[in-house]
């Protein structure tokens, strides 16, 4: 059996090497090994540049898994980088986004230290990663540091309390605040940021037809496609994100008539905020 190839120690290598650090879709692309969509990469660089970074989005878009990867890029750009990770409740936490943490890190072409459940640590004390639940505002105090990303997944089910004691870590340093979620209540912290606050965060919207598989249709142009098994509406060039065939069935499961009269379909298809939360998270 041959050897493998020993790594290159080039100059040029040791260079793309830090590039792809300090950019966070080259760190996704050549050292975790995945494919980013359009929005995803909008993401990566809307959490590098910008202090706040919102984004409601539909079903099924990548948006959990475009916050993992941002998880490990923070932890990789910033040798004293933390990254705080939340959601509506602890077993989100455990089952989402640090799912897909693992996940990551399974398939990466660098090595990575042992991971608990939802912790990873990578050179020191300093340079860590950290799953919390939102039961108690007490949990984010304390937390600071030169680079800190704190990463709320599920936004519009957390508490404002918790969602106060988040926004008082970015009293001092270099912290970056990401809320993310389905548009599913139009009040609270996550709706006042894309409505009165919107002036001090980056708004990301993202619309199922936004997504690889449905990019460049219209809804009339979908509604128009046969729906015979292994027809157009099976075609979908990625499968694991939001198909065809998921929307032109919400279509008839959820609309009434007309937008404003679909909150469901408003929030979970095309990524806005209903006018009316009472339906939805029924």
């Amino acid at each position: 059996m041959k050897n493998k190839r020993p790594i290159s120690r080039k100059p040029k290598d040791l260079t793309f090497a830090r590039e792809a650090v300090v950019d966070p879709t080259l760190f996704a692309r050549r050292l975790l090994g995945v494919k980013l969509s359009e929005s995803q990469v909008e993401i990566l660089h809307s959490i590098r540049h910008n202090r706040k970074t919102a984004i409601k989005a539909c079903h099924g878009v990548g948006k959990t898994f475009i916050l993992a990867v941002a998880v490990l890029w923070w932890l990789a750009r910033y040798k004293d980088g933390v990254v705080l990770t939340t959601s509506f409740t602890y077993r989100q936490v455990q089952t989402q986004l640090w799912f897909e943490i693992h996940g990551l890190i399974g398939g990466a072409r660098v090595r990575y230290p042992k991971v608990n459940s939802t912790q990873i640590k990578l050179r020191d004390d300093k340079n860590f990663a950290l799953g919390l639940s939102t039961n108690r505002a007490e949990h984010f105090q304390g937390y600071h540091g030169q680079h800190v990303l704190i990463i709320a997944d599920e936004a519009p089910g957390i508490d404002s309390e918790v969602m106060e004691a988040m926004a008082g870590i970015m009293a001092g340093g270099d912290v970056h605040l990401v809320m993310a979620g389905n548009p599913t209540i139009p009040n609270g912290a996550f709706f006042d940021a894309f409505h009165r606050e919107r002036s001090s965060w980056n708004c990301i919207t993202i619309d199922a037809f936004d997504s690889p598989n449905l990019q460049g249709l219209t809804l009339e142009q979908l509604l128009q496609m046969d729906p015979i098994e292994g027809g157009p509406l099976d075609q979908n060039p990625v499968p694991y994100m939001v198909t065809r065939r998921w929307v032109y069935e919400q279509y008839f499961a959820w609309w009434h008539g007309d937008e404003s009269g679909s909150p469901i379909w408003m929030s979970r298809v095309r990524g806005e905020f209903p006018d009316q939360a009472s339906v939805v998270y029924h």
